[in-house]
């Protein structure tokens, strides 16, 4: 609908119009026509109108209950009953469909269900891994991906005898393990790998494990990253600082690893993630010492994992790991979103 051009927004210079015209009317009709009197009588509807059809047309009528400072009265919305209002076609349409019987209505109609075809997609409804906007969202599984599991160390000696209480445990393996076999927590995605430790006690041991597929990788290549990790040497901060610069040069944000060592096999398996599951942060070296003790550069590196998650842990994330190395003079590590 049309409007006014800017200058006739000004009150002043829709006056100094309108006294115009009145003068030019009060000539024809052979009389005087008092400009201000006739400001209200002569006021123009279209200055009152936002250009919007489903809100109704605005009316100007000063002095009207409901009328605004510039006289302004809200328009009546043309459609009625279950009507929907079509804004693009400017058109009231039949009353909205909501077909699956989940009590949200189409979104194709105005309504607010994302799949008027599946009854577990609608607003506000939890959502569970299953490869759908179950919340309607717009995500898949989001906030789904990472869970905090405990694992004695009973289980994690068994899947892999270095995996033992203590500063110096190398659990990448027993971790792997583990949460490769472990039940998802209730309504989160089936776990295919983790990372920590985040925490232990005498009996058990924290990690978190996620649903982030393992990628294959020569050990050779892991071993040219000059950091001490081999299938005949190697260490946990060693290797995951390998994997980590793997990762970069294949794209991704940061990884860990190796995750599995089998005899005689050329390969093993890392995890990378991208942007939008992690995030790179770097700290001073005393700022980790400070949350762990026996955390210090070249230090016990399950020290420095637990000092990472608790800082992670703190602003939001599902954990961390690391160290990754020292980047100007500070330590680098990454925390994980629960994407």
């Amino acid at each position: 609908m049309a409007t006014l051009p800017p200058i006739f927004d000004n009150s002043r210079a829709r006056r100094a119009l309108l006294g115009g015209l009145f003068s030019i009317l009060g000539a024809a009709c052979g009389g005087p026509v008092d400009a201000d009197a006739g400001i209200d009588a002569a006021c123009l509807t279209m200055s009152c109108d936002d250009g919007l059809y489903c809100n109704g047309l605005e009316r100007c009528e000063p002095g009207a209950p409901g009328a605004d400072s510039s006289g302004c009265v809200a328009g009546e919305p043309p459609c009625s009953g279950e009507q929907w209002c079509d804004e693009a076609s400017q058109m009231c349409r039949p009353p909205c469909p909501d077909a699956d019987g989940d009590g949200a209505r189409d979104a194709e109609c105005g309504g607010l269900d994302c799949d008027d075809r599946d009854p577990n997609r609608f607003p506000d409804n939890p959502e569970v891994c299953d490869g759908a906007d179950n919340n309607c969202r717009g995500g898949i599984d989001e906030g789904l991906h990472v869970a905090r599991f405990s694992m004695s160390w009973e289980s994690a000696s068994a899947l892999d005898p270095r995996c033992a209480p203590g500063e110096d445990a190398a659990c990448a393996f027993a971790i792997h393990g583990f949460c490769s076999g472990a039940e998802p927590a209730e309504g989160a995605c089936q776990p295919s790998t983790g990372f920590g430790i985040a925490a232990y006690d005498e009996t058990n041991v924290e990690l978190y494990c996620l649903d982030v597929p393992a990628m294959e990788v020569e050990w050779a290549e892991l071993a040219a990253k000059g950091h001490a990790c081999s299938e005949t040497e190697r260490s946990d901060a060693s290797c995951h600082l390998a994997a980590h610069e793997v990762c970069v040069e294949r794209g991704f944000a940061t990884g860990w690893g190796p995750l599995v060592d089998i005899a005689d096999d050329p390969s093993t398996q890392i995890v990378c993630l991208a942007s939008h599951q992690s995030t790179l942060s770097k700290l001073p070296w005393e700022e980790l010492t400070a949350l762990v003790a026996e955390c210090e550069e070249g230090g016990a590196r399950v020290a420095c994992q637990r000092a990472i998650t608790s800082w992670c842990d703190a602003r939001g994330y599902r954990g961390g790991f690391g160290p990754l190395g020292t980047e100007d003079g500070e330590a680098l590590f990454a925390c994980v979103r629960n994407y």
